[in-house]
């Protein structure tokens, strides 16, 4: 099966761009200032669609957990709620014993053929 490459377009410049310097962006309302996830196009709060960029601490919480045991090496899928707030599907590392609760940061893999991806790490 192939892996799936994110895509960049005019909307996620920006963010790519980011990642590349090793800072992850998240949305940031203008009318409001909630941040939510970096793929919003409309703020979840105020339904405004002036939205910034805000750089996040990159660090956050495993909320739910899935491991793929079919593959070499198993690989950590779940969902991370950032300590500003959002919830981003990751790649989590640190397998074996990746847990739900566990606090992870940021690390950002960058492919020679793609754009980088955001990877959190369990800080153990």
């Amino acid at each position: 099966m192939a892996e799936l490459r994110p895509h960049r377009d005019e909307d996620s410049v920006e963010w790519f761009d980011g990642l590349a310097a090793g800072r992850l962006l998240i949305r940031c309302c203008v009318a409001c200032g909630r941040e939510s996830r970096p793929d919003t196009t409309a703020c979840p709060g105020c339904r405004g669609t002036d939205l910034g960029w805000a750089t996040a601490s990159g660090t956050g919480t495993v909320v739910s957990l899935v491991v793929d045991h079919s593959r070499p090496e198993p690989l950590s899928l779940g969902l991370v709620e950032l300590d500003e707030g959002p919830w981003l599907h990751v790649r989590i590392t640190g397998n074996p014993g990746v847990a739900i609760g566990d606090r992870v940061r940021l690390t950002v893999c960058s492919p020679e053929d793609s754009n980088p991806i955001p990877v959190f790490a369990v800080e153990r």
